[in-house]
């Protein structure tokens, strides 16, 4: 899903890594769980999978970086998905901003 999210954004991703990045791109990461009503067996399997999700967005502006967010917010408002934001800050080791966007949400199994 996160793929799909960052394609529609136009955002070039990777998961975990990206190595020889372009300019602006984005890194995500997907930590699962399942989503269990409780460990008592009478209550039956679990009903989904919990993401927990982050994206790190890297840009070599804040005006480039803003316009990236918007486009990711969009797609993520329009998959009605409630997320935080951190603020841009600079990275001086890899001369870019940063902006980490987190999120959940449960894929039904």
């Amino acid at each position: 899903m996160l793929n799909e999210i960052l394609t529609a954004a136009a955002i070039p991703s990777q998961a975990a890594r990206f190595p020889d990045p372009p300019e602006l791109f984005a890194v995500y990461f997907d930590s699962r769980s399942t989503n269990s009503p409780g460990v008592n067996p009478d209550i039956g399997p679990a009903t989904g999978i919990e993401h927990d999700c982050t994206v790190e967005l890297y840009a070599p502006s804040v005006t480039a970086g803003d316009e990236a967010l918007h486009r990711l917010q969009e797609q993520l408002d329009a998959r009605g998905l409630r997320y935080t934001t951190q603020g841009w800050y600079w990275l001086s080791e890899i001369r870019r901003y940063q902006e980490i966007i987190e999120f959940t949400h449960i894929e039904k199994t």
